[in-house]
């Protein structure tokens, strides 16, 4: 069983239908992953919900469909020391993946990998 990191972007392809939803879909119906998001990513589902008027029970039945993983001080210390050149974001997101034990990231971010900082497999769809 893999434990995937799900990047915030991900689900915001299936909270708004995006192009890549069938795709966002169905990399969270594997019945052989475990999933984790960060609570950046749960913060960022909101902001984005309640800016829309999209439904507050199914952005927390979206959240909910992963393992939250804290952004943790240490975190947010060693993001910022990644971050040189990069992007602030995806380095949280990628130190949260790799403290929850992660075995890799998926994301529509073509870019995360080298943005990130990350030595994690990433996937983009």
């Amino acid at each position: 069983m893999s434990r995937v990191f799900v990047d915030a972007n991900v689900l915001l392809e299936i909270m708004f239908a995006r192009p890549k939803l069938e795709q966002a879909s169905q990399v969270l119906r594997n019945p052989d992953d475990t999933f984790a998001i960060s609570t950046l990513t749960v913060h960022i589902l909101y902001y984005f919900a309640e800016a829309e008027g999209i439904d507050r029970e199914f952005v927390w039945r979206l959240a909910g469909l992963a393992r939250h993983v804290s952004l943790l001080p240490e975190t947010i210390q060693d993001a910022r020391e990644r971050y040189n050149g990069k992007d602030f974001e995806d380095c949280l997101q990628a130190l949260c993946a790799e403290r929850a034990g992660c075995d890799k990231i998926v994301t529509l971010d073509k870019g995360f990998k080298r943005a990130s900082g990350t030595q994690l497999p990433v996937t983009v769809l």
